[in-house]
């Protein structure tokens, strides 16, 4: 679990996000119009943040959301965006801790995990939760990251002290297959998405800094995002691969 300051950290760092992975609205779409949704379509979206990528479901099919998040921050956030676009009565919103909810439904029609299997441990185990919610021919949308070369030994060290485990994309289709479930698109991030998502996360804490000088926990946080920032610039921009994958169940 996330401590406090962590947590508001990272308030800060996605508020100017809409989804808050690095892909753009375009291509999340993109897999799901393979979906097959309507009206009539049950939607979970696990760890969903501030709403917009289920704000983007109902706008295009009216379908129904149940959106899944442990913050009320951005819980609340997901509530008014979905009242500005007078579509409140669509979603479901739910303020917790969805490692703590029993998804066994099996009549769900598209489960979204956007970056958020870490609820359930690891992507592997993340999947052996989700697709007990998904009816047969079901579709899950799923962002993982990958590494699938040796990287440099201090940043092995930084994943090891993160405590930040990352799956090959052998580990990826072993647990897609062991699962029932079949690969229909991966989509990878570009470089220019990914640059694009942490760049916002950076101006948003810088911008809170700037609006804040006597604060001193907005001036610590601005030396965590030049920490964050290097890290990115000298090896994650280089070793990790970004994925949002549609997977679909048998």
């Amino acid at each position: 679990m996330q401590d406090e300051a962590t947590t508001a950290y990272y308030h800060i760092a996605y508020s100017d996000h809409d989804i808050m992975n690095p892909i753009s609205d375009e291509r999340f779409m993109l897999l799901a119009r393979q979906c097959g949704l309507s009206e009539s379509s049950r939607v979970i979206d696990i760890g969903g943040g501030n709403g917009h990528a289920a704000l983007l479901l109902c706008r295009e099919w009216g379908c129904r959301v149940e959106h899944i998040d442990v913050s009320p921050q951005w819980t609340a956030e997901a509530r008014r965006r979905f009242s500005d676009a007078g579509l409140e009565a669509l979603v479901q919103l739910r303020c917790a801790d969805a490692s703590d909810i029993v998804l066994d439904d099996r009549d769900v029609d598209l489960v979204i995990c956007l970056g958020t299997t870490p609820i359930y441990g690891d992507f592997r185990a993340a999947l052996g939760v989700l697709h007990r919610a998904l009816r047969p021919g079901g579709h899950l949308i799923i962002g993982e990251p990958t590494q699938d070369r040796s990287v440099p030994l201090r940043y092995k060290e930084y994943l090891a002290r993160m405590q930040w485990h990352i799956c090959s994309s052998r580990d990826i289709l072993g647990a897609v297959a062991a699962h029932d479930c079949e690969m229909l698109w991966l989509l990878r991030s570009t470089k220019d998405e990914w640059d694009r998502y942490m760049s916002m996360q950076w101006h948003a804490i810088t911008r809170h800094a700037a609006e804040h000088p006597h604060d001193a926990e907005a001036q610590e946080f601005l030396e965590w995002m030049r920490d964050e920032q290097d890290v990115y610039l000298r090896y994650q921009r280089h070793w990790i691969d970004w994925n949002v994958m549609l997977l679909r169940t048998w």
